[in-house]
């Protein structure tokens, strides 16, 4: 799980939901040195659970976040922030 969430709350949230030991990967804000909309937090998810950005799945809420998760910034030159 990656999270922009603080760690703190990342691992408070899992436990009083019931999922902390359903999850084995999590990654929270504090984990990265740039965090959402920066694509370094799924990158870093990616490496941790050894699957390529382009086969895994997310729930961004933005249109520019699934481009982040997608790797269609970089193939298509976008920076965060542009249309």
């Amino acid at each position: 799980m990656a999270s922009n969430a603080p760690r703190a709350l990342l691992d408070t949230t899992l436990k009083c939901a019931g999922l902390a030991d359903l999850v084995t990967v999590t990654l929270s804000a504090d984990d990265v040195v740039c965090p959402k909309p920066a694509p370094d937090i799924y990158l870093a998810a990616c490496r941790a659970i050894g699957q390529p950005p382009g086969s895994t799945g997310s729930d961004p809420g933005t249109l520019r976040q699934t481009k982040w998760n997608t790797g269609a910034y970089e193939r298509d030159g976008c920076v965060p922030g542009e249309p």
